[in-house]
């Protein structure tokens, strides 16, 4: 009961390294895991001009189920905002 059931990482100047340039996004998928406390794991992973991969946000949560990954893109928009 005093684990966490969602956990989601955005760092400042990637977000706005992300919307000043405006990178394309290559990726926005979750991993599922066999893990006893983090079930799921999401990425989004946008590429540089020069070809090289910036991770975006990333998020982890014990469910794996359509609820937590709506909440992950939700909270994914209000980073972008």
């Amino acid at each position: 009961m005093d684990r966490f059931e969602t956990c989601f990482v955005a760092i400042r100047w990637v977000v706005y390294a992300f919307i000043g340039c405006f990178l394309s996004v290559i990726f926005i998928g979750s991993v599922s895991l066999r893990e006893e406390y983090i079930k799921t794991t999401f990425l989004v992973v946008a590429i540089h001009e020069n070809n090289q991969t910036l991770l975006i946000a990333f998020g982890m949560t014990v469910k794996n189920n359509i609820y937590c990954c709506t909440v992950f893109l939700m909270m994914l928009r209000e980073a972008l905002r």
